[in-house]
């Protein structure tokens, strides 16, 4: 139900870049559910043929992969995105450079964390667990780099095809070694050659573009250059991030790997649809750095919320109705029953952290602003504090309940100076259609029907409430995406290779 991100066209209708930004969060979000389908399967798999310390092990080994590729990320994706998408004639420069930057600092983390996990006497088959993990992680970040330049061409459907098979790589070589060996060192090495099978094939993707690292680009002007302009967005990632696996690494360390793990398989429900802000943003972001009108900024973050509202709303409502349904149906009896709570805290995070990620951009729209620091260092303090009271007395669901109230700590945080910069948001009528269809989706889940006939229902009464009402309080939905389905016998116009980002809609 993707909705509009940029302007519509003089006769009210919307117009040819707002349908191009509608169709690149479609064709991200596919990509992203097959990417986040394929490691859910994943962990769903370890938490069934792993034993319960090794599944721990894996889960933070992952958690502590992501927080740590945040090092050689460092923000330097939104500044790529916000130089190229005006002059796309940097963007070579740019990708060699930041390509350069990531493999020195990735090779240097990775040794770190695994001489960290060696030195606390962890036998050799962990640390070797461990460090292929994290350099899996670290890879992905290579990976990165060439979706940020088909963001800032407004062209991620091509690199969002090259994902799918750098996910599904990682998937099949999991499985394949989960089932062959029922081990954890055997499951961490074929994800690591997944990913970098996968990066490798975004990589390809990524020159269909015409954009090709220029190395001859670097050197150190042009990558002080660089580091200087992405300080306040490298801190903003650094803090994000540690935000987002704080409390698995803190739950694990007072908890132990068991509670950690339990709390693994809630927290995956919301891991597996947060993809679904950075689509929005990767989408919206472009669109924002090349209006000229606050105005416009604005209503690009609004539409982008209205997408984010259209997908979590029924998902809060089927994790507050059912969660113990899906925990069951994914992982066991077990889990249900240890991690139900744990879910029900989690429901309304993915909607508050999309907001919070909005507003973010919406500062960053301008160029680097340390204003975005507020929000997600702030949020990361409450985060850890509430850990530290929480988990010894509630353990799992303390976590779920911390990472909530961060997240609205932290939304609490930048609206008002993003609503400063670019004026009020106007939210009542868009989201109206979504926030009914939720509630008539709770109401049949909470019937006394079994889990599958209850969510067929709930999920066919949300899509026909959804329908009704935004035909009539807000049409631009329904007509994005009446535009966006193929027209029988209408040619497809063509693409620019590389398309700037404030040229007047082809």
């Amino acid at each position: 139900m993707a909705t509009a991100v940029a302007g519509v066209s003089r006769h009210g209708q919307p117009g040819p870049r707002t349908l191009r930004t509608a169709r690149a969060i479609v064709q991200l979000a596919a990509a992203e559910v097959v990417g986040k389908l394929g490691t859910l399967v994943i962990v769903v798999g370890a938490a069934r043929v792993l034993p319960l310390a090794d599944f721990g092990v894996f889960s933070v080994a992952l958690a502590a992969g992501v927080v740590v590729a945040v090092v050689p990320s460092w923000g330097f994706d939104t500044i790529l995105i916000q130089r190229g998408a005006v002059r796309p004639g940097e963007l070579p420069t740019l990708l060699a450079q930041l390509l350069a930057l990531r493999a020195v600092v990735a090779a240097v983390v990775l040794a770190a964390v695994t001489a960290v996990v060696a030195a606390s006497g962890a036998p050799g088959p962990v640390v070797a667990s461990v460090a292929c993990v994290v350099a899996a992680c670290l890879a992905d970040t290579l990976a990165d780099a060439y979706r940020s330049v088909a963001v800032a061409c407004e062209r991620q459907g091509i690199v969002a095809r090259a994902q799918v098979s750098q996910r599904a790589a990682t998937a099949v070589l999991a499985l394949l070694a989960l089932l062959l060996s029922r081990s954890l060192l055997q499951l961490s090495v074929a994800y690591l050659v997944g990913t970098l099978v996968g990066t490798v094939a975004v990589a390809a993707g990524s020159t269909r573009l015409g954009v090709r690292p220029c190395w001859r680009g670097v050197g150190w002007r042009g990558v002080g250059r660089l580091l200087r302009e992405s300080w306040s967005a490298g801190a903003h990632s650094v803090a994000s991030m540690a935000l987002f696996r704080a409390d698995a690494m803190l739950l694990a360390a007072l908890a132990g790997a068991a509670a950690a793990g339990r709390y693994a398989a809630a927290y995956r429900l919301l891991e597996t649809v947060i993809f679904v802000c950075w689509t929005v943003a990767r989408a919206v972001f472009p669109v924002m750095v090349s209006a000229t009108d606050p105005a416009k900024v604005r209503r690009g973050a609004d539409r982008g919320l209205v997408v984010l509202a259209a997908a979590f709303l029924p998902y809060a409502a089927l994790l507050w109705c059912r969660g113990g349904d899906v925990l069951r149906l994914l992982y066991g009896e077990s889990f249900a029953r240890a991690s139900d709570t744990a879910l029900i805290w989690l429901a309304p995070a993915p909607l508050v952290f999309g907001g919070a990620w909005l507003a973010a951009y919406v500062l960053q729209s301008g160029g680097p602003n340390p204003v975005v620091l507020i929000g997600s260092v702030g949020a990361l303090v409450v985060n850890i504090g509430l850990n530290l009271a929480l988990i010894p007395r509630y353990g799992p669901a303390g976590s779920a309940a911390a990472t909530s109230i961060s997240y609205t700590v932290e939304l609490a945080l930048l609206y008002p100076p993003a609503r400063a910069l670019v004026g009020p948001p106007k939210l009542l009528r868009p989201l109206l259609p979504a926030l009914s269809g939720a509630a008539v989706l709770a109401a049949a889940l909470l019937l006394p029907l079994p889990f599958a006939p209850a969510l067929a229902l709930g999920v066919a009464l949300y899509l026909v409430t959804w329908y009704i009402l935004a035909g009539w309080v807000d049409p631009e939905q329904v007509d994005v995406m009446r535009g966006m389905l193929p027209r029988r016998g209408a040619a497809r116009p063509a693409v620019p290779a590389v398309t700037v980002a404030g040229e007047p809609p082809a």
